[in-house]
């Protein structure tokens, strides 16, 4: 018994319009203002560029995706400046820039609970003068 198959969705190509529009939309621009360039300066043809725009950005996944993907490399290229802004700011002592460095640095994280309830053996040995000594009795004190 063969199982009737949902008919996949067909891929499109971008069209040579479509990947200037990205390119343009990466470099900062907004639909509105990409689309009143296209129109040169006829209103009409701006809001059909507009709507053109949008219709692409609703009901194509590919040209969806290609927007995605340029405002990832967009943000991409900004880390290494915004790291470095955190850790000036970390080193004026502002304690939500030292909080947020130590979070994506991976120091802290403050999903863990690091208060612990410890169960088992502690060796703990105290060296006075040249041999260690054990500690036999000691109580656990909570803060």
């Amino acid at each position: 018994m063969e199982l009737a198959r949902a008919p996949q969705a067909q891929k499109t190509e971008l069209t040579h319009a479509q990947e200037v529009i990205l390119r343009a939309i990466a470099d900062g621009q907004t639909p509105s203002s990409v689309a009143r360039k296209l129109a040169k300066g006829d209103a009409r043809k701006a809001q059909v560029w507009r709507q053109r725009i949008r219709r692409w950005m609703l009901q194509q996944a590919e040209f969806r995706d290609g927007v995605a993907m340029n405002g990832k490399a967009e943000a991409m290229l900004w880390t290494g400046p915004a790291i470095q802004a955190l850790g000036r700011r970390a080193m004026r002592g502002r304690v939500d820039a030292i909080r947020l460095l130590f979070e994506v640095s991976g120091f802290h994280n403050p999903k863990v609970d690091h208060r612990h309830e410890h169960s088992g053996q502690i060796d703990i040995r105290l060296t006075m003068g040249g041999r260690p000594e054990p500690v036999v009795d000691a109580d656990v004190v909570e803060d």
